[in-house]
């Protein structure tokens, strides 16, 4: 039952060709086993035993390519049955009646059968044996060798060899006129396949215009911002060159009005003892309106609520907003503002005020810059936050000169509660020694109230302040009280800043001493040092910033922040850390000094989840860390080549949410560091954060324009192949079109007139023009794919690569007897494979079709390593290429020599695979007959290794 299954059904393999071969060999097989058994019945019927030798020899053939056929030995299979029939009809003939015979009909069929089955130039040697047969039977017959018997008339037998023979030639005309309408389906397919490839290429062109048009809207946005940048600059220096903040705030909003053409705006600051906003300056604005609306009640504004919240408000519709007074809708919509955009104005943790700005509808309201918007609001809170430390400053003078007059007029209430007073306070004789001191200037001085006793404010002044008392001394016995600054010397030696006060005693008209009042001015001093510390290190921030937004370079940028700020703040060190978010990695970008040069040369860099490290800590929080003695700081990273470090601030420099790195200074002593400074250098790592994006920013429009040109002259190069393309698809593509037509009309005459001779040659002539028509739209189709279908690079072999296209044309090699020279220890390559693949199978195809007629065929295959890339070489010793066509055969279509078979389009597609890879391809030849060679570069590594 298995056996008549297998007889029934024939095999199928995963192949189509090999399913469609195979299937006509098992018809064949299947027809010939049968015959063979209904001849040897003949033949026993007639007595002609040559017959049945000869065929039980043949069956056991038949069967044994049958079963090679089952299992996929299709080729194999096929050879074997019409080699195996050859011989055993050509000794039929011999045996029998000679050229006579009516086993010389089976000749032909075994040739038909031969041309469905085998490869050609396996058939051309078939034919060429068959003739061989039929000649040596003539002329042995001819010269005597071959005697023939009588002919003795079979019917039997003959009638199953005819009969045979019509099984036979039924089949294969069958498969015959399958294989037409096969032919006549590809070859419309084939049509199908080339109106897709007019289409893809149609769409490419089409996105190719419409990445134009992205590049175009996109330079659009970076001058945009570039000149958001610049108003930016330009209001904040304004800004920050005064300290009134009734001066700084008129100016904000007349440059607001002015630069960024806000129709009108204001600005209100906070009150906070009676919770209140006040308008303090407007521009755009009518007089009669700020005069109804001078002043608010936080919690009753819609101002007062984006205070509260610290939130931007946008209100489209001020009429639709129940938040707003009345009245102020009303003169709004008088004054033609319909729209509004309230923004809060705040510092570290202080309400400073909200920024009002006011719009004639909600599109101009959407149309405004906001990121510039707000990056001005930002600089207003910080002029307006130096306006009011300023402001207190003077406030707290003023205090004191108040506290002075108030002294001056209660002087005699002074002395019932000098024992308990907190200040400090002495008595002098007229002599001018201490006669009385109380508690607190002796803690103050650090002496017991004796130790005083009997000395003179001589003995303990500081160093160089002794003309200032003989002053004090000559205004007070002239009957003037005196207020004044001096540093008088604490018991361990060091200056001790104090603020005295004193005052005449008089007995009628004769002095009879001083009453002073000693106020300790450590704390204060160090708070005014530390102010005018802030403030110097806030105008030097402002020089640096002014420097570092002129540079657009970051290896240039960098080096200069660290640089500017180790001398101007005298710090022991400075680092800039860049964040690679990729790998999550701070990576050193500038130190100062020589230290710098070392950790830069090392490639220093900190892992963003590292525990023990500030400048970790700092990106990960996106908060500023402070410490003042690392020694006590169980996260800080010591570093061996900054031994010294005793205080660290590390600041994440941020823009727009993201952290783009970190600023990290040090010192080489404990407690060197306050507040002001970490506020300073966070004003610095946001004007580094903007001085890197300007960077970014001009290195995308570089490189913008830079891959605009190449987008330009790629589109130039696709276009002159398009050309060349629209020549294709009319000629070269037209005439395997022809041809088919033609012949087709020939074919359609020669079966209407059953003539055998002639099918074969014109089904051969269709088949031909279809085979050359769909390599070429294959090629076609290939080249269009290239740089848009990529398979994921990886690391492999080249000599696994080489293996792969070696075996791919072993059979053109073996044929030319070509020798194949590899080089040994080929390196790796990070490619794409399987397309690297068919690089060096079209080369090497290209080198055996152009040996020539060498006597010595070779070819050989070698790399060379370059730094991160490989130089590969084919190199053959065949014909040669003039060096005037060196360039020319990379271009599509164009052939060298139109008699070698091929379609123009292999090498522009080795070219294009090898421009995918960011590699070049060349060839050098001296010339006609001195061969040829191939050069190209593949990567070595992945990029960014």
């Amino acid at each position: 039952m298995h056996l008549l299954q297998r007889l029934r059904f024939p095999p199928e393999f995963s192949d189509p060709k090999q399913t469609h071969v195979a299937r006509i060999l098992h018809s064949i097989s299947v027809t010939i086993i049968i015959a063979i058994v209904f001849i040897i019945i003949a033949s026993f019927l007639s007595d002609k035993m040559i017959a049945v030798r000869s065929l039980s020899l043949g069956l056991p053939v038949v069967l044994f390519a049958f079963w090679l056929n089952q299992r996929g030995r299709v080729n194999l299979a096929g050879l074997l049955i019409v080699l195996s029939f050859l011989g055993l009809h050509t000794y039929l003939a011999w045996s029998g009646g000679g050229i006579r015979d009516i086993a010389i009909a089976v000749f032909p069929i075994l040739l038909v059968i031969a041309g469905l089955l085998l490869e050609g130039w396996v058939l051309a040697l078939l034919t060429g044996l068959t003739i061989l047969s039929l000649t040596v039977i003539v002329i042995a017959e001819v010269q005597g060798v071959l005697v023939i018997t009588p002919e003795v008339f079979v019917p039997a037998y003959d009638l199953m060899v005819i009969v045979t023979l019509c099984l036979i030639t039924a089949v294969t005309m069958h498969f015959l006129k399958k294989d037409l309408i096969q032919s006549i389906r590809q070859l419309r397919q084939n049509e199908q396949a080339l109106a897709k490839a007019n289409d893809e290429l149609r769409r490419e062109i089409a996105e190719r215009k419409q990445a134009e048009n992205a590049l175009q809207e996109y330079q659009a946005t970076l001058q945009t911002r570039s000149e958001s940048l610049a108003i930016i600059n330009t209001i904040t220096d304004t800004l920050h060159q005064s300290f009134d903040a009734h001066q700084v705030a008129q100016q904000a909003v007349q440059a607001l009005v002015t630069d960024l053409q806000i129709p009108a705006t204001a600005i209100l600051t906070y009150d906070e003892k009676n919770s209140l906003l006040c308008v303090i300056a407007s521009h755009g604005l009518p007089s009669w309106l700020l005069q109804e609306t001078q002043s608010f009640p936080l919690g009753e504004s819609l101002s007062g609520h984006a205070l509260m919240r610290q939130e931007i408000i946008r209100c489209p519709d001020i009429q639709a907003e129940p938040r707003i007074y009345p009245s102020v809708q009303r003169s709004l919509q008088v004054i033609g503002m319909h729209s509004t955009l309230i923004i809060p104005l705040t510092y570290l943790s202080y309400k400073l005020g909200v920024l009002n700005l006011f719009f004639h509808d909600a599109e101009q309201m959407v149309a405004a810059r906001h990121e510039t918007v707000l990056a001005i609001a930002k600089s207003i809170s910080l002029a307006l936050a130096n306006a009011r430390y300023v402001n207190q400053i003077e406030i707290e003078i003023q205090e004191r000169k108040e506290a002075e007059q108030a002294l001056q007029v209660e002087r005699d209430f002074a002395h019932q509660i000098v024992t308990n007073m907190g200040q400090g306070l002495s008595v002098t004789d007229a002599e001018g020694k201490f006669s009385f001191v109380n508690p607190a200037f002796t803690q103050m001085l650090g002496y017991a109230p004796e130790d005083l006793q009997g000395k003179t404010p001589f003995d303990i002044a500081a160093e160089g302040e002794q003309e200032t008392l003989l002053t004090v001394q000559y205004n007070r016995r002239s009957g003037r009280a005196t207020s004044y600054e001096t540093r008088l010397r604490h018991v361990d030696g060091h200056a001790v800043d104090v603020l005295i006060t004193g005052v005449p005693q008089w007995q009628g008209d004769v002095f009879q001493g001083t009453i002073a009042v000693i106020t300790d001015l450590t704390e204060r001093k160090q708070a005014e040092k530390a102010q005018l510390r802030f403030a110097n290190q806030l105008e030097t921030a402002v020089n640096i910033a002014k420097q570092v937004n002129a540079i657009l370079d970051p290896e240039e940028l960098f080096p200069t922040v660290v640089n500017l700020l180790q001398s101007r703040f005298d710090l022991y060190h400075v680092h800039i850390y860049l964040l690679d978010s990729k790998c999550g990695k701070l990576h050193i970008s500038a130190g100062s000094g020589e230290i710098g040069q070392q950790l830069l040369q090392r490639q220093h860099y900190i892992s963003i989840d590292e525990k023990h490290s500030l400048v970790a800590r700092a990106a990960r929080e996106k908060v500023s860390i402070w410490v003042n003695d690392v020694s006590k700081e169980p996260d800080f990273m010591p570093n061996p080549l900054l031994p010294s470090t005793q205080s660290e601030i590390a600041v994440p420099v941020i823009a727009h949410g993201a952290v783009l790195g970190v600023l990290d200074v040090q010192e080489d002593t404990p407690y060197s560091f306050s507040e002001s400074d970490v506020d300073v250098l966070r004003i610095l790592a946001g004007h580094i954060a903007i001085a890197l994006q300007n960077a970014n920013l001009f290195a995308a429009r570089k490189e913008a324009e830079l891959r605009l040109a190449e987008l330009v002259t790629e589109l130039e190069t696709r276009n002159a192949e398009l050309e060349r393309f629209t020549y294709t698809v009319s000629h070269d593509l037209k005439s395997p079109l022809i041809t088919i037509k033609g012949f087709l009309g020939l074919l359609e005459k020669d079966l209407a007139a059953a003539r055998q001779d002639r099918i074969e040659a014109d089904m051969t002539r269709i088949r031909t023009a279809a085979i050359i028509m769909e390599q070429l739209l294959h090629d076609l189709l290939e080249l269009s794919r290239v740089g848009r279908i990529m398979n994921p690079p990886e690391m492999v072999a080249f000599t696994t690569i080489v293996e792969e296209a070696r075996e791919r044309v072993a059979g053109q090699l073996s044929t030319g007897r070509i020798a194949l020279k590899v080089m040994n220890d080929l390196p790796d390559v990070y490619v794409d494979r399987t397309r690297i693949v068919e690089v060096m199978q079209n080369l090497l195809d290209n080198a055996i079709k152009f040996m020539g007629d060498q006597a010595n065929p070779q070819i050989e295959i070698g790399a060379t390593c370059q730094a991160n890339k490989c130089v590969c070489f084919i190199r053959d010793n065949g014909m040669g290429i003039d060096p005037r066509y060196h360039d020319k055969v990379f271009g599509l279509f164009d052939r060298l020599d139109p008699s070698i078979e091929g379609t123009g389009i292999g090498l522009a597609l080795v070219k294009r695979i090898i421009e995918v890879h960011n590699g070049r391809i060349w060839v050098e030849s001296e010339g006609s007959g001195k061969g040829s060679t191939f050069f190209f570069t593949l990567p070595r590594e992945a990029p960014g290794v």
